[in-house]
């Protein structure tokens, strides 16, 4: 037998139990469709109100409060000494520390120092920056300041100057 033959009958073998389970299906197409979609929900009936008992009482609902407004930011760099003291008061120590001029303010338990610089071309001292070293037990300046400890102390030196 011709090898053309032999291999067309090992392929029947193979190829007989498969197209023998395909003819058996009534309905090629729907051994090759993809699945139909679920139907569709039937919407679920609202549940009967309950009736309110005769004991109960209507609980009033709390107004949200409107959000807080954030406090608007102080401006302390690039100000005069003189616009300074207008916007936090007199301070309550002066130090001189070449070529700086440090105005120390106190309020509670921080403690705010103000470094002034001269301006060559307006000649004059104005603030360049400023820092809290915060405060020790004894009250004397601290040596290393705490990060956002310049910001609070400064909002709590200018509101102690608000105060009347």
């Amino acid at each position: 037998m011709p090898r053309f033959f032999q291999r067309l009958e090992s392929s029947a073998v193979v190829l007989l139990p498969l197209l023998l389970t395909v003819a058996g299906c009534e309905n090629l197409d729907a051994l090759f469709a993809p699945p139909a979609p679920p139907p569709p929900a039937q919407p679920a009936e609202p549940a009967p109100a309950a009736e309110p008992s005769r004991t109960a009482k209507a609980v009033p609902v709390p107004t949200p409060r409107p959000p807080r407004e954030p406090e608007p930011a102080i401006k302390l760099v690039g100000l005069s000494q003189t616009e300074t003291e207008t916007l936090l008061g007199p301070p309550t120590t002066l130090l001189d520390r070449p070529p700086a001029k440090v105005w120390q303010y106190r309020s509670g338990d921080c403690a705010l120092d103000v470094y002034f610089y001269l301006d060559v071309g307006r000649n004059a001292f104005y603030a360049l920056h400023y820092d809290s070293p915060g405060l020790t037990s004894s009250g004397t300046p601290a040596t290393a300041s705490v990060p956002d400890a310049a910001e609070r102390c400064l909002r709590r030196v200018y509101n102690a100057h608000r105060q009347p």
